[in-house]
């Protein structure tokens, strides 16, 4: 776990390192739910060809890294090669590259391929749109960490039942002996002198209330939000209770045309690809994120 008290150890600003650790703890869940947020947009299509394409397996992650990726072929051994590219000069009346100059994700200039003309490569972008999911993925995944933050502030402060208010040195005393045997978990309490508890310190229950029905309904909906943007179905997370007919139809229509976007891109350039390279490439949808219908 990120924790920036380590960098400054001594508290040159009272409570100062409280900040870092708060900061350091909304870092690292906002790290984690991203994580998981890509993990899933990775795991919807797969990806399968009848000839060697290198770099097939990383696909996805190509094309939400870099937007768009080209296939083409290295003619010094033959094999077909999936990489991201530069463009060069501009797209055709198809919107399409017409030139492009493939390069190596992983640095270094390895290919020493000055340019591909059209008819010689084909491009895969990442959606219909030609726009980039990662300001989708950063957007929904600092909403749910903010949710889990508030939740787990709730949490902690929950652990605390009451507030002692003293009025005097002797009060402050028994209050903290009163701390320090609640933390000890001893099981039972012992005070001094009765009278002076009772009288010079006022209790005031503060009766916060955890509602984590509620968090965790806001946070479901955040990312079943994410996951209908993505097209993945996202209705068994509700409870079907609360679904009625037109809503869960409704829902699936947003889904499909989501997906749609981002499959419809793959299907175009499997053809494509395949007509110039037959490479017998294919993209599917996992049949776990198929969208299904009420009733199936």
């Amino acid at each position: 776990m990120l924790d920036l008290t380590s960098m400054w150890p001594v508290q040159i600003v009272p409570g100062i390192n409280d900040t870092f650790r708060s900061i350091g703890s909304t870092i690292n869940e906002k790290r984690v739910i991203r994580t998981a947020l890509t993990r899933e947009y990775l795991g919807r299509i797969k990806w399968s060809s009848q000839t060697k394409i290198h770099n097939l397996e990383h696909m996805e992650d190509y094309l939400l890294t870099f937007g768009a990726v080209s296939l083409w072929r290295y003619d010094v051994t033959g094999d077909l090669f999936i990489t991201p590219f530069t463009m060069y000069g501009k797209y055709n009346v198809y919107s399409y590259p017409s030139v492009i100059r493939p390069y190596n994700p992983y640095g270094g200039d390895i290919f020493n391929i000055d340019k591909l003309d059209m008819g010689n490569f084909a491009v895969c972008f990442e959606n219909g749109m030609r726009t980039s999911t990662v300001p989708v993925i950063r957007y929904y995944s600092d909403m749910m960490s903010q949710v889990l933050r508030v939740f787990n502030s709730r949490l902690k402060a929950a652990k605390i039942s009451a507030v002692l208010i003293s009025d005097s040195i002797d009060s402050d005393l028994t209050t903290k002996n009163l701390k320090k045997q609640l933390q000890e978990d001893s099981g039972f309490l012992i005070f001094r002198n009765k009278e002076a508890f009772q009288n010079a310190m006022n209790v005031y229950d503060l009766k916060i209330q955890i509602q984590a029905a509620d968090f965790i309904m806001t946070y479901e909906k955040y990312h079943n939000y994410y996951r209908e943007m993505i097209g993945i179905n996202c209705n068994p997370t509700e409870k079907k209770e609360r679904l009625v007919n037109a809503e869960v139809n409704s829902n699936n229509i947003s889904i499909d045309d989501s997906m749609y976007d981002y499959i419809k891109e793959r299907e175009n350039f499997c053809e494509y690809a395949n007509k110039i390279f037959n490479a017998g490439i294919k993209a599917e949808i996992y049949i776990d994120n198929v969208n299904k219908k009420e009733g199936d």
